[in-house]
């Protein structure tokens, strides 16, 4: 049990070494998309917007690979969720980075869950997402 986050956390050694071993097999995406499900999802305890154990190197990376994966993944509500950890993950990195970085980051979160809302606009998650695009209005 992690005392941070209130729960347990992903063992992540497994599947970084299935990737690792085999970055070009069939369930590599498989364990990239949990690895990715993990540094979300354990980076906070009840609001996304308060990050526990998270910088701004480590939303980067995350970013990056919620955006190569929401593109790669066949399933819908898969790629549904990685595209959703990629527009809240920029909205995130907005508020973390510094200063003069805020504003990109905010734009960039801005158009990715627009883009979201719109792919999938009968998600609940879609109606979050025009929530968060509010919210990053005074974020500027």
């Amino acid at each position: 049990m992690d005392d941070a986050i209130g729960r347990y956390r992903l063992p992540r050694t497994p599947l970084e070494e299935a990737i690792r071993l085999s970055p070009e097999a069939p369930y590599s995406l498989r364990a990239r998309f949990e690895l990715l499900k993990a540094g979300f999802y354990e980076s906070f305890v009840l609001d996304p917007f308060q990050l526990v154990g998270i910088g701004l190197d480590d939303l980067d990376h995350q970013i990056a690979e919620a955006k190569a994966l929401a593109l790669a993944i066949a399933s819908g509500a898969d790629a549904e969720e990685a595209a959703f950890i990629h527009a809240i993950d920029l909205a995130r990195a907005s508020q973390l980075a510094p200063p003069k970085e805020r504003r990109a980051y905010a734009g960039k979160a801005r158009t990715a869950l627009g883009a979201f809302s719109e792919a999938y606009p009968q998600s609940i998650r879609a109606a979050t997402a025009g929530v968060i695009i509010k919210r990053l209005g005074g974020a500027e």
